[in-house]
């Protein structure tokens, strides 16, 4: 029984030596950049990116070409190659590029059990390959967020061509599901 005592007190004293030897060193002094350098050394550039750098990157780009292509449809619209109709669309897409999409649902009755709304908004990120996720608003009403905006008119189409679906709103447009079910 002495023995552990023993050695509870020496690994004490030995983790405490450690701490105060860390808490010594004056961290004004050191040159961080050149730390964080070594520490990357030998690593994969791949490794070396966060996820969510990847995904700024990603909103930049798209930003940029959506800035690009409202540019090309100005011009146009000036010499009279597009509508005011189509330069407004374009400004609109513009707008929000790069910004995460909510769509609003309203859900056909037989659908508007909670437990059910949660399967089959799993099963629809799955099938549509994007990252959606649900909020029941009422027991027939969701909304469905996508962090991707870009790619909500994609969401949109689809969502429109569920069975459980009635109608859906966004960008303050609502539209028929045309699922071709009568309810």
């Amino acid at each position: 029984f002495m023995m552990r005592i023993v050695f509870i007190l020496f690994l004490f004293g030995c983790t405490a030596n450690l701490l105060d030897a860390f808490t010594r060193i004056d961290w004004s002094n050191q040159d961080l950049e050149e730390l964080e350098r070594q520490w990357e050394e030998g690593d994969d550039p791949g490794d070396l990116i966060a996820p969510d750098d990847e995904f700024h990157k990603l909103v930049e780009k798209v930003q940029e070409s959506s800035r690009r292509k409202l540019e090309y449809f100005r011009k146009g619209y000036d010499t009279g190659k597009y509508s005011r109709q189509t330069l407004e669309k374009m400004e609109t897409e513009y707008s929000n590029a790069g910004k995460p999409a909510m769509i609003f649902v309203k859900l056909r009755s037989e659908f508007t059990e909670v437990d059910g709304v949660s399967t089959f908004c799993q099963s629809w990120s799955e099938m549509i390959a994007h990252d959606i996720k649900c909020y029941p608003i009422e027991s027939n009403d969701l909304m469905v967020t996508v962090a991707k905006g870009w790619v909500g008119k994609e969401v949109h189409k689809f969502l429109l061509t569920r069975t459980e679906v009635l109608e859906v709103t966004w960008n303050d447009v609502t539209t028929q599901a045309n699922n071709q079910r009568h309810a």
